[in-house]
């Protein structure tokens, strides 16, 4: 559903105790949602475990404009792969760690 969507522009998933496994889901969709503008997983339960998958989803993503993964527990060096792809996405002006 998150795949073809055309219509959803913003995503809150703030405060769902979402872990590494739920989340990987939802960012390979995104890789090929053409849609989604903002997207708030803060305050969840996310680690380093799907840093892999967010690399790749901002690498793929071309209108995701906002990203806020604010109060995970996502490590220094993590946290450095994330602002090094969000570098490379043109599109992304807003990221929140």
């Amino acid at each position: 559903m998150l795949k073809v969507n055309e219509a959803l522009e913003k995503l809150l998933l703030s405060e769902n105790e979402i872990t590494d496994k739920g989340i990987h889901h939802i960012l390979c969709a995104l890789t090929i949602n053409d849609s989604l503008k903002e997207l708030d997983l803060r305050t969840n339960r996310l680690t380093d475990k799907c840093i892999d998958d967010i690399v790749v989803m901002l690498e793929k993503n071309s209108t995701l404009t906002a990203l806020n993964l604010q109060d995970n527990h996502i490590s220094e060096h993590g946290q450095q792969r994330i602002e090094k792809a969000a570098q490379k996405n043109k599109n992304l002006t807003e990221l929140h760690l």
